[in-house]
């Protein structure tokens, strides 16, 4: 009888084998991606940065010693110069400096009173966020990030913990170690990021505790060997209630730490994409859009070179006895022989000229397009009249409502994140408490450039209205429009913070001082009498300056004015009367023993709202001598 031999059954796998298995699969669909873009962010970066390595596959060890060796090729510098226009125009947008780019609020569904519970407390956690974003190394890695990556459409940023007590640290991913591909909702799903390092370097980028065995005998045996470090998140979507990151740390093909992370930032790759579809993982920047107008700036800036080149040193024939022959071309500065004869025994230039106007208007056609896809095309005087403020602001608003629209997502997957990160390590070190009253949620909530765009429109809106009323209507205005809360409302729409306007209880209280330190600054001037209707206060006291200052038509136009306002209304009257005659000249307005001025009258009759103050008649003193005659006060004076 024959005996079979006794198989052993397969060795189960462990957890870490399992996770190198799918990290190795979802790596190798996110290479898939790149390829596809491959091409074009190559030219992009010969278009924008020539002498930049150009190899973007992760699957090897950087070549140090080999460059492209075409950037002397490149004619045209167009494409850097936007490129870093653009840069600073998204810094702007999305990133100001000393201004908080995104802020908390509440959740959907969040009661308005919870959410007034907490809202000062927001707000102070958003204050000490951005203390830790300006205490990091953000904004410099931000700027090497945006130049030239903001132009082809995707950057990425590592923020996490550093070592002791130290600010939170910030790396640039440049494109040839960032691995990415689209999630099931169409957003950037798995990321990777891969760099080769040598062995005697590996405990300089992973803990040293997770190096361990083979890759402890490699450092010692050779220490010039290659690793392969791959960081790996990919979302877990089997746990909806929460955002789940499975995060693994991989030593070429063999994973050596893995765990999960949970909530909003808890992920410290962040990629943002400008201009991205949802069926591929990289962006469409500006440059690649740009791309071909590129090609045709750069032939015919060669074109124009060469042409000039001929121009200042053509070649020339001279008599003799070959016979010219231009099959190989003709060379800049260079004599050809030919046949005596015909046209003459004498040198003669072979310059054949061509349109060089058509190329210049061509070339500068096709750069005001590409710097208006890169949206620095800067508002621009056309004509000798130079352009009104009003102008100026309409032009910057057209731009930045242009750069709001493609660039919201973003928006979304930039700034707002990489808020929520550094908010999810201030958590973590304690520096802002969690917003926990009745399991509140705070989400972020970023002024992006179109809302931005959006708010100074109807600011402009506003301030023309207001201009429309003052024209028009002049006596109704102080009457219709609340000064304090249009002021309020103006500041809150442009998100001014240093402005700080007083309260109404602050204002009254400031007015009630001018009016008791009023008898000092005036003298004496004999006791005053109230009189409850506002309006009739100020029609007397307009009556009983008509014949001082015999101005009737002026004083009956001010009587209007304050019989159209009445009650708390009133002020707001007296003081837009006070402004108009303050051109006019405080010595023309003297009066009462010349030692109180009208301006001042009208401000003890505003500062009453519901009871005015005017002097008794009897009291009211004729105009100093040597000031009022000869004077005519009005807009004539």
């Amino acid at each position: 009888m024959t005996t079979l031999p006794v198989v052993a059954p397969p060795r189960a796998k462990t957890e870490n084998e399992w996770l190198a298995d799918e990290a190795e699969a979802r790596l190798a669909d996110c290479r898939k991606q790149k390829q596809i873009v491959n091409d074009d962010v190559r030219e992009a970066y010969f278009f924008t940065r020539p002498r930049l390595s150009r190899r973007l596959s992760s699957d090897n060890q950087p070549d140090l010693q080999s460059r492209e060796g075409d950037e002397d090729e490149l004619v045209t510098g167009v494409g850097s110069e936007v490129s870093e226009d653009f840069a600073t125009e998204v810094i702007a947008a999305f990133f100001p400096a000393k201004i908080n780019w995104a802020t908390s609020k509440a959740a959907g569904g969040v009661p308005e009173p919870v959410w007034e519970q907490i809202k000062d407390r927001a707000l102070e956690n958003d204050t000490e966020i951005f203390k830790e974003i300006r205490s990091s190394n953000f904004d410099a890695e931000l700027a090497t990030a945006l130049v030239p990556e903001a132009g082809i459409g995707t950057l990425a940023l590592w923020i996490d913990e550093t070592a002791g007590h130290r600010p939170i640290g910030v790396q640039h991913v440049p494109l040839r170690e960032l691995e990415i591909n689209i999630g099931p909702d169409g957003n950037v799903d798995d990321r990777f990021v891969v760099r080769h390092v040598r062995a005697a370097k590996l405990e300089s980028v992973v803990p040293p505790d997770v190096i361990t065995g083979a890759f402890r005998d490699l450092i010692r045996e050779d220490p010039k060997a290659w690793v392969r470090v791959s960081w790996g998140h990919w979302r877990v979507w089997s746990e909806r209630t929460d955002i789940v990151w499975q995060r693994v740390l991989m030593l070429d093909e063999t994973v050596v730490a893995h765990g999960r992370t949970r909530g909003e930032g808890s992920c410290p790759l962040i990629v943002f994409r400008f201009s991205p579809d949802s069926q591929h993982a990289f962006g469409n920047g500006p440059t690649i859009d740009s791309l071909p107008m590129l090609r045709v700036i750069d032939s015919l800036t060669e074109a124009q070179a060469n042409r000039a080149s001929t121009a200042m040193n053509p070649p020339f024939a001279f008599p003799d006895d070959g016979i010219l022959n231009f099959e190989g071309g003709i060379e800049d500065g260079k004599g050809y022989p030919r046949r005596p004869g015909g046209r003459g025994d004498e040198i003669t230039p072979l310059y054949f000229t061509g349109d060089l106007d058509f190329g210049l208007f061509t070339i500068a056609d096709l750069e005001r397009s590409v710097r208006r896809k890169h949206f620095a095309d800067y508002p621009d005087q056309q004509g000798k009249t130079p352009p009104t403020a009003t102008q100026w602001i309409d032009e910057m608003v057209k731009a930045q409502r242009r750069i709001g629209t493609p660039g919201l997502r973003f928006f979304f997957e930039g700034p707002a994140q990489i808020f929520a990160r550094f908010r999810y390590l201030s958590l973590l070190r304690g520096s802002i408490q969690p917003l926990a009253i009745q399991d509140v949620n705070i989400a972020t909530e970023p002024s992006n450039p179109a809302t931005k765009a959006q708010e100074q429109q109807e600011v402009q809106i506003a301030v023309r209205f207001l201009e429309l009323i003052n024209t028009f209507f002049p006596q109704l205005a102080p009457a219709v429009v609340d000064p304090l809360k249009t002021a309020k409302a103006i500041k809150d729409k442009l998100g001014d913070k240093l402005v700080d306007l007083r309260s109404e209880d602050e204002v009254k209280k400031m007015v009630e001082q001018l009016i008791q330190a009023a008898p000092e600054l005036a003298g004496d001037a004999g006791p005053v009498t109230p009189v409850p209707d506002g309006g009739d206060a100020a029609a007397g006291w307009c009556r009983m300056s008509q014949g001082s200052w015999k101005d009737p038509p002026l004083m009956e136009a001010w009587a209007d004015t304050f019989r159209s306002a009445n009650g708390p209304a009133l002020a707001e009257s007296l003081r837009r009367v006070a402004a108009e005659i303050g051109p006019l000249g405080s010595s023309a307005l003297q009066a009462h023993n010349g030692r109180r001025s009208f301006a001042t009258e009208l401000l003890r009759i505003a500062a009453g709202r519901e009871q005015a103050f005017v002097h008794n008649e009897d009291k009211a003193a004729k105009p100093s001598k040597g000031r009022m005659k000869g004077r005519r006060v009005g807009p004539e004076a």
